[in-house]
């Protein structure tokens, strides 16, 4: 009787598409990580907070007012403690005009004026292309699971 010597031939496959899900699934879990941690990810305020200071600002806030320095008192008149529960407010009135009361560097109180975000459009083609990457990835684990 003679010893099959490929006996695992179909087994060495299993090694770089296990190192591709495997990547896959660590970058999936980062980003999913970051939109958690960051909620100023989750919808682009025209904005960046650090302890309830405005530390960047873009064309959007800028032309209603908000300057860098500037520190948040309230959102819509609710008063603000803290950036979390600020960036939690700001996602919950995603598609509305805000208000916000800031207190400017030299201590001035006024109120902000900012526009409704946009909504977002359907998804783009380089969307789509990397979404069919990541299931044609996914697929092809499946089927070469299957078939070894």
């Amino acid at each position: 009787m003679k010893p099959t010597p490929h006996r695992y031939r179909n087994y060495v496959w299993l090694i770089p598409l296990f190192a591709i899900t495997l990547l896959y699934q660590v970058t999936y879990t980062v980003v999913a990580i970051q939109v958690v941690v960051d909620p100023a990810r989750r919808i682009n305020a025209p904005f960046t907070l650090q302890n309830g200071a405005v530390v960047a600002v873009n064309d959007i806030a800028a032309k209603g007012g908000l300057r860098t320095g500037d520190h948040i008192l309230a959102l819509d008149g609710r008063p603000i403690h803290g950036d979390r529960e600020f960036y939690s407010q700001w996602n919950a009135r995603a598609y509305s005009a805000r208000i916000l009361e800031v207190e400017s560097r030299n201590g001035a109180a006024r109120s902000v004026h900012l526009p409704p975000a946009e909504r977002p459009g359907s998804p783009t083609l380089k969307d789509s292309i990397i979404a069919a990457i990541f299931l044609g990835i996914s697929l092809l684990c499946i089927v070469t699971g299957i078939y070894v």
